[in-house]
């Protein structure tokens, strides 16, 4: 019972590589046409957040208005035409997260249900699709404390000057914390899109298990590193243990079956 957290955890995180493993390869198989339809998709959507404003809401309220969620599902559908699709052709998710600091690889959903938000982050609804360029903030949010999943779990270890990937579609871009801040669920000042700013935050809930409040964990973007990235995950400790103990009990039983046929 003890070690059950733990290995739902781990299974979790190895599902969660899976589905990005799973984007990277449908990715692959996609023409050069239609990997820039999709970016195309995204980046017109996006300028009509520019345009028209945002309708900014907590993913996390008790209540969420069905109402928003539907003038968003139909902007979306209007300005992009293709985003229905978008998610059978890449698997599901829309882009991944890789966060090097606490080794956190998430798919992300175009979609912040219960569902999308029980497997991986997901976009909030009236930010930029993370494609990058000036005048985008894309918000990716994820739960912490599930006991199946540690998804944003650790995102306080952040601190200025960490560094996390984002791959959308075959593009890579990379951001480096800027500023963290801790809100109120109303508070959505600080996830605007701002004028020649490329900015992505990161947001769950906080305090851990108590969830009043918001953590924004904001990065700009900046250069890719010359060198490919390595994405190293934790190593899954849970199961070297279980297999371990399960190996020492299969040798006690057989030590004690091979001393009684001796006697």
């Amino acid at each position: 019972m003890f070690s059950y957290p733990f290995v739902t955890q781990q299974m979790s995180a190895d599902q969660q590589i899976k589905q990005n493993q799973t984007y990277r390869k449908k990715v692959k198989k996609l023409s050069a046409a239609q990997r820039k339809n999709i970016l195309t998709a995204m980046e017109n959507y996006n300028q009509t957040l520019v345009g028209s404003g945002q309708m900014l809401t907590d993913p996390y309220a008790a209540e969420k208005s069905q109402a928003k969620q539907t003038i968003s599902k139909n902007n979306k559908e209007k300005a992009t035409g293709t985003l229905d699709v978008m998610g059978s052709e890449l698997g599901g998710s829309i882009a991944t997260i890789y966060i090097p600091k606490i080794k956190a690889d998430l798919p992300i959903y175009d979609s912040t249900s219960d569902k999308a938000l029980s497997i991986g982050a997901g976009l909030l609804n009236h930010t930029s699709y993370p494609t990058g360029g000036k005048g985008t903030h894309a918000v990716i949010t994820a739960h912490r404390g599930l006991p199946k999943s540690k998804l944003f779990t650790d995102l306080p270890k952040l601190k200025k000057g960490d560094k996390f990937i984002i791959q959308t579609v075959n593009r890579t871009l990379t951001y480096q914390v800027d500023q963290i801040k801790t809100v109120k669920p109303e508070d959505v000042s600080q996830i605007q899109i701002e004028q020649d700013k490329d900015l992505v935050t990161l947001m769950t809930c906080t305090p851990y298990m108590i969830n009043t409040h918001r953590l924004m964990v904001r990065g700009h973007r900046i250069p890719n590193a010359t060198n490919k990235v390595v994405r190293q995950h934790e190593i899954p400790w849970i199961y070297v243990i279980i297999g371990s103990l399960l190996l020492l009990g299969a040798g006690y039983g057989g030590v004690k079956l091979y001393r009684r046929q001796r006697r």
